[in-house]
Parts: C-alpha cells; structure tokens; sequence
C-alpha cells in the first residue's frame, strides 16, 4: 500500500516538474552568455541551480516507481484472483511510462545543469 502512495505523490510530481521544465528546457548557452549583462547571468545561475533540487526529487521519484514495479511484478507472479490480476497488468505500463518519463526529465535537467556549469566557468575564466 505504502507503494501506492508513493506511486501516486511521483505522479503529482512529474505533473508538476513538466509545467515548471519548459523555462529550463528553452535555455541555451548563447542565450545567457551573449545576450545578457554579467549580473543578470549570475542571477540566473542561482535561480537555475533549483535544477539540482529537482534532479535529486527525479531521482527519489524513479527510486519509487522502480520499488513500484518490482512490487506489481512480484504481486502478478503469485496472483490467483482475475480481479486483481488484471488490475496489476493495467498499472504495469502506467507505472512504465512514468518512469520513463521521470528518466527522461532526470537526463535532461542533467545536461542542462552540465551547460550551465561550462557557460559559469567560462564566464568565470573570462572575467580574471
């Protein structure tokens, strides 16, 4: 049961990590470097380091539907009641999506952080 829940809480998260990315996702390193003045740059750097926050709720998230997974696969291996069994075979590939869709995400807010961590040390040597 405690699955369940957690299973439903990576659902609301992942609702809610897909409408905040699209501001991140848009980003590109020309776009800070170029176009805006240092202290704006700077600014957005720390605004844009919430993605290691996220990275790591991803992470918990993907732990959960994988725990998930392995419950639903342990129930429909020993599973006798058609009910339930059915039940178990339609949230199998829900739970599937999800977790590729988290490890999507989780992918790319990590090569998102990776360009903002060589656009700060570019812009760092630069300024010395």
């Amino acid at each position: 049961m405690g699955s369940q829940c957690c299973f439903i809480t990576a659902l609301d998260w992942l609702s809610v990590l897909l409408a905040a990315c699209p501001q991140v996702q848009n980003k590109s390193s020309t776009e800070h470097h170029h176009q805006f003045p240092k202290a704006t740059f700077k600014m957005n750097i720390v605004r844009d380091f919430r993605i290691v926050r996220l990275i790591a709720a991803l992470e918990q998230d993907i732990k959960n539907a994988e725990e998930l997974l392995d419950y639903i696969d342990g129930e429909l291996s020993h599973c006798r009641d058609e009910e339930k069994e059915s039940a178990f075979r339609r949230m199998r590939p829900i739970v599937l999506q999800a977790l590729d869709q988290k490890e999507f995400m989780r992918d790319k807010l990590k090569a998102d952080l990776e360009e903002l961590k060589d656009m700060f040390c570019t812009t760092t040597r630069s300024t010395r």
